[in-house]
């Protein structure tokens, strides 16, 4: 190529003015993956760093008022994707990429689209635990959502087999992976609920990458678990793995088999508990019928059932009594009136007096047993009444006893010579542990022990001395 020499040169500044206008008129919106490195900020709060890949490197800036915006971490390292547009710094000639949004790339996105996720639905309050339903104990049928081909599958049904083969199973295969995962498990729920066989839901999937778990962090999949009006256990990847399913389902177990295990209790311990439930109502039935006995006994033993026909006897001696003098009233009128009377129709009259006489004895009679039986009643009412204030002042007498007996254990405590210990005394016991309260009988060369209050010491005496200590206030 032939240079005109004689042509006009540039200044450099024409040259970065015509270089700065041509690069930032056809690079205004423009998107650059690369990785982040030589991450700095500038004393006023810029940020300033460098995009890179295998072959190439370009300078980049955030300033301060775009980096409020920014919603996660950035540092050199990291994987981003950068949109903004190409400036040209005049001073030294150089361009660069402006920045104005800034996400991660690949995972990073990924795990940003979660957290974002996350937060919308913890606002909602789907994660709330005050929302969740409570697991039943002993399911009678299960729904199972999880792939029919994968080994979580398998677990699930070992797992059964092994802890509780009387539950029924209800599978739902869908598929765990894909972009038709959640609308197929989304599908799978609304069946359950639209036909309710089952007691639980377990959905359930093997371990694998944040993007093979994907469709447990979709919102259709969490909306569908949200809506279920059965209580669902979710069993997703291994111990780490925790998706937005997870967080949303009545109860998250760490893997396939764990959620069996919260769904269906082993039956050898339903059995071991029934049996001890069973023991402690026989129990609780064998006191309570030697209670009843013994309230029965000492109604036998009341006056009234040992000798019950006492009253009726009574009653029956009164009615005889007014019968005699009823009689005796009736002879003496029936007499009066036969020597009075001569003619048949005073007899007749006579006759229907009688009659009527005969009427008010059977009426008094039916009043006698009417008034036997109020009294009767009236005996039981007391007896009740008599047993429910005797009840009443034994657990008196018994919760007075209880305070007594705390008093003296009390007592006993504050009395215990080995308490006097605490407060830096001893006590002497001779060698054959009989205590010591005087020298007399005491020698030289005595094998003695004194007692602390943390251990014994044995001792040999050496001197006996007499001595005398009066306490005076």
């Amino acid at each position: 190529m032939i240079y005109n020499i004689k042509a006009k040169p540039l200044t450099v500044t024409e040259l970065t003015h015509k270089i700065k206008n041509l690069l930032e008129a056809n690079f205004l919106n423009i998107a650059v993956e690369g990785e982040i490195s030589n991450m700095r900020y500038s004393f006023n709060g810029h940020l300033y760093f460098t995009l890179k890949d295998t072959n190439a490197s370009i300078s980049a800036v955030i300033f301060k008022n775009r980096l409020g915006n920014v919603k996660f971490k950035l540092e050199n390292g990291l994987k981003v994707i950068a949109s903004g547009r190409i400036t040209v710094y005049d001073p030294r000639g150089e361009y660069q990429i402006n920045i104005e949004n800034i996400m991660p790339a690949g995972l990073g996105l990924l795990q940003l689209e979660l957290e974002k996720l996350k937060e919308k639905l913890r606002n909602a309050g789907w994660f709330d635990e005050t929302r969740k339903r409570k697991i039943p104990w002993i399911p009678e049928n299960i729904g199972i959502i999880t792939s029919p081909t994968g080994a979580a599958l398998q677990d699930i049904l070992n797992t059964i087999e092994r802890r509780f083969p009387k539950v029924k199973i209800f599978l739902y295969p869908v598929t765990v992976q894909g972009e038709n995962a959640k609308y197929e498990i989304n599908e799978a729920f609304e069946y359950f609920n639209q036909n309710p066989i089952v007691d639980v839901i377990i959905l359930a999937r093997g371990g694998g990458s944040l993007e093979d778990l994907w469709a447990f962090n979709e919102e259709l999949t969490a909306q569908a678990i949200y809506n279920s009006a059965i209580p669902v256990i979710t069993g997703i990847g291994h111990e780490t793995d925790f998706t937005i399913s997870d967080m949303v389902a009545d109860l998250r177990a760490p893997t396939p088999t764990a959620a069996v295990e919260r769904a269906v209790p082993d039956y050898k311990e339903v059995i071991l508990r029934l049996l001890n439930l069973q023991e402690t109502l026989t129990l609780k039935l064998k006191n309570k019928i030697s209670l009843l006995s013994e309230k029965l006994n000492t109604l036998k033993n009341s006056r009234i059932f040992l000798q019950p026909t006492n009253k009726i006897d009574y009653y029956k001696l009164l009615l005889d009594d007014y019968k005699n003098r009823l009689g005796n009233s009736l002879i003496a009128k029936h007499s009066y009136f036969k020597k009075i009377l001569v003619s048949i129709d005073l007899e007749k009259k006579l006759l229907s007096y009688l009659s009527l006489k005969k009427i008010g004895i059977k009426h008094l009679k039916k009043i006698i047993t009417l008034n036997f039986q109020n009294r009767t009643k009236s005996i039981f009412e007391k007896l009740d009444y008599l047993d429910k204030k005797m009840q009443t002042a034994l657990k008196n007498k018994i919760d007075k006893k209880k305070i007594a007996v705390k008093n003296l254990n009390n007592n006993l405590i504050h009395l215990n010579p080995l308490n006097i210990l605490e407060r830096g005394y001893a006590a002497v016991f001779s060698k054959d542990d009989k205590p010591l309260t005087t020298i007399k009988n005491l020698n030289i060369s005595d094998n003695i022990n004194v007692r602390l209050k943390d251990g014994n010491i044995q001792c040999e005496v050496k001197n006996i001395k007499t001595q005398l200590i009066d306490f005076k206030e």
